[in-house]
């Protein structure tokens, strides 16, 4: 149990998992979990003008003005869960402009930020190994990656190339081969690390290593997350 509600920000390179490990924390002790790009998504389907207008963007490809994934997201972090129990921030933000109007907005101000580590190899590996469903979605990863102490054994289909939910074909993004996934994490590497700088400076700053499964990693977390919420300086 926390002592106190808790604001964090889970951040790290595309692959890393963040993602996985903010659903886990959230179901582990009662944080909402808010991704900036589902906030995004539902505010487009809800036909709203403000929808209307982000559709007008995201229907191009191109980024949404800040101005809006802004008023979006603050929306949502002034909600009465977010207000009592706190939350885990996902996909935003994604500049320090960004950061400091966030910082500068009353009763959603960060405690946290927690930076999840992981080897380049490890997750070129994995993204490269991964696959999806055509039809329904379901993912499943064929790499066998073994670094370390980190045992992560394929997640593979009965049949090769069949999903085994809906049996779609299976398929492999276009951006998951290892060349491209190597130049994602350089790109993400030089644009966030003015972001990592300023919450460095800030004094809220984590560094988490992914060193081992989910699994494996997850009570070392909760023990990061449980002194966070205590106020204690924790090494992760």
């Amino acid at each position: 149990m926390l002592s106190r509600s808790v604001r964090l920000l889970f951040t790290g390179a595309p692959g890393v998992g963040k993602g996985t490990y903010a659903s886990r924390v959230s179901e582990k002790i009662g944080l909402p979990h808010i991704s900036a790009g589902d906030l995004l998504r539902a505010e487009v389907a809800t036909g709203s003008s403000l929808g209307k207008e982000l559709s007008g963007y995201l229907s191009k490809g191109l980024l949404a003005p800040p101005s809006i994934v802004n008023a979006i997201v603050f929306q949502r972090l002034k909600r009465d869960d977010c207000q009592h129990r706190g939350y885990i921030l996902d996909g935003f933000p994604r500049s320090v402009a960004q950061a400091d109007e966030m910082h500068h907005v009353e009763d959603i101000q960060l405690d946290s930020v927690i930076n999840f580590h992981q080897d380049y190899e490890v997750i070129i590996q994995k993204l490269a190994g991964r696959r999806v469903c055509s039809s329904c979605g379901t993912g499943y990863n064929l790499s066998h990656v073994k670094k370390g102490r980190l045992d992560m054994p394929p997640l593979a289909p009965r049949i090769s190339g069949v999903c085994d939910s809906c049996g779609g074909e299976l398929v492999q993004r276009s951006d998951d081969n290892p060349e491209v996934v190597f130049d994602r994490l350089k790109v993400y590497e030089n644009s966030t690390q003015p972001l990592i700088d300023y919450y460095k400076k800030a004094g809220i700053l984590l560094e988490f290593e992914v060193d081992g499964t989910p699994k494996q990693c997850m009570p070392r977390l909760v023990r990061l997350i449980e002194g966070v919420s205590k106020n204690e300086k924790l090494a992760a």
